[in-house]
């Protein structure tokens, strides 16, 4: 990357480049025959930041991106069972003003995102996403009163060229409903409001309540074929309605000059909360894979969060985070008016201690999980896990380049744990001990 700054702002550009080559071993329940991933990914972006002077107006910016993404998966023959590609254009653009009149702060501006979906080895056919959005936030401050309100308006088409009855074998079984393949769009404003008080100096209370809405994705619509890195068959549902969700928050913080603690209670309301159900039905056609299919229901997610960080000393930190998060979805059809919704991180802590000295850091991380019971439809148990973790940093700065070297081990004692949000859990636990080495530059 590189920038050009002059005092009116900067103009700048950066290109990153990613490939991933990793195999999933075979296995008797999941793939029998295993399955290479190959995987790519370009990335460019491009970034303006213009500042007015003497003006009601203060920044401009404007962001470009283009991510070309691709995606083969390999079967033990060598030939290919499904590949996918996605090009993702991003251009966003806002204005920061100051104060004038009752406005003190804010922001405003548009945004604008394409999607250029093609698959190969998959019924699932090319399709295209459009989406435009409008934004504007604005800041006041009473006192110690800070009062933060937005309001965006998102517009959101979704195109294939197929027409034809959605999978037909699927259909024509009843393993799903009906439906056709079909063009889709969607409108919606969503808001937001939140307030922090300073109680006293070190201390802030405050809440926010977010009005949100989300369009199904082209996956969401128009998946149908196998994920062999999942040991699923997706099908998406092409008549799926956006979600909306009602999400409000509480949270108190603390923060002196050694001691950081931040503590927040969450509530969030969905209605048509989209995410890929598992049936339970072996497919037709891929008989090793179950069918996954995109559903919209009612659901709840709550739980809270603790991030607390204490200088020891005047070399040690320690750092610590708990989360808990429940989810239930309606499930009148189950006999239940709620069950728990699949794939939820069970309670999760990590902490950490840190000595650092110069340019020169070292420590060591705990990261662990608890059990996970609360189990949704043909999931299975989920055992906790502790793992340690050690890291070290050294830094160097010579003439205007920084250099880092970053060594870490993972999973020190080398144990056998399994994500409870990983789709092949019940075959392959996630990776042992592990080293690496990592240089930076920065210039």
């Amino acid at each position: 990357g590189a920038s050009y700054i002059k005092n009116w702002g900067y103009i700048g550009g950066s290109f990153a480049f990613y490939k991933n080559e990793y195999g999933i071993p075979p296995d008797p329940n999941g793939h029998p025959e295993g399955v290479d991933i190959d995987m790519e990914k370009f990335q460019y972006v491009l970034k303006l930041e213009y500042v007015f002077r003497n003006s009601f107006l203060t920044v401009w910016e404007t962001d470009f991106s283009l991510n070309n993404y691709h995606h083969v998966e390999f079967e033990s023959n060598g030939s290919v069972g499904t590949e996918f590609g996605v090009v993702t254009t991003n251009v966003r653009s806002n204005i920061s003003h100051g104060s004038y009149g009752f406005l003190e702060n804010g922001n405003f501006g548009i945004s604008f995102q394409m999607e250029d979906y093609a698959v190969n080895g998959a019924e699932t056919p090319n399709s295209n996403s459009y989406s435009v959005g409008a934004f504007l936030v604005e800041e006041k401050d009473f006192r110690k009163l800070h009062l933060e309100a937005g309001l965006r308006f998102d517009h959101v088409m979704a195109t294939t060229d197929e027409n034809d009855l959605f999978y037909k074998s699927g259909a024509i079984s009843g393993a799903i409903d009906s439906t056709y393949y079909k063009n889709r769009s969607f409108s919606a404003i969503s808001s937001s409001f939140s307030g922090i008080y300073s109680l006293k100096e070190n201390i802030n209370i405050g809440a926010t309540i977010l009005h949100s809405f989300r369009a199904p994705s082209l996956e969401e619509l128009y998946s149908e074929g196998p994920h062999l890195a999942s040991y699923s068959f997706e099908i998406g549902n092409p008549d799926l309605k956006a979600e909306r969700g009602l999400a409000k928050e509480i949270f108190v913080a603390y923060n002196n000059s050694n001691t950081i603690i931040e503590a927040a209670l969450y509530h969030n309301n969905f209605t048509n909360y989209l995410y890929a159900q598992n049936t339970g039905i072996r497919n037709s056609s891929n008989p090793d894979l179950n069918n996954y299919q995109f559903v919209g229901v009612n659901a709840r997610l709550y739980g809270f969060e603790i991030t607390a960080e204490q200088q020891l000393f005047t070399n040690f930190v320690l750092r610590g985070s708990l989360n808990y998060t429940v989810g239930r979805r309606d499930a009148s059809d189950a006999g239940t008016s709620q069950e728990p919704l699949p794939q939820i991180p069970p309670m999760s802590y990590k902490g950490s201690i840190k000595y650092a000295h110069n340019n020169f850091e070292i420590g060591t991380r705990i990261s662990a999980a608890a059990a996970q019971k609360e189990l949704g439809e043909f999931e299975t148990y989920t055992a906790g896990y502790v793992l340690f973790d050690g890291f070290a940093t050294y830094r160097l700065t010579s003439k205007k380049l920084l250099h880092t070297l970053s060594f870490n081990a993972t999973n020190l004692l080398n144990e056998t744990y399994y994500n409870h949000l990983s789709r092949i859990k019940d075959f392959n636990p996630e990776p042992g001990r592990n080293f690496s080495l990592l240089y930076r530059l920065y210039f």
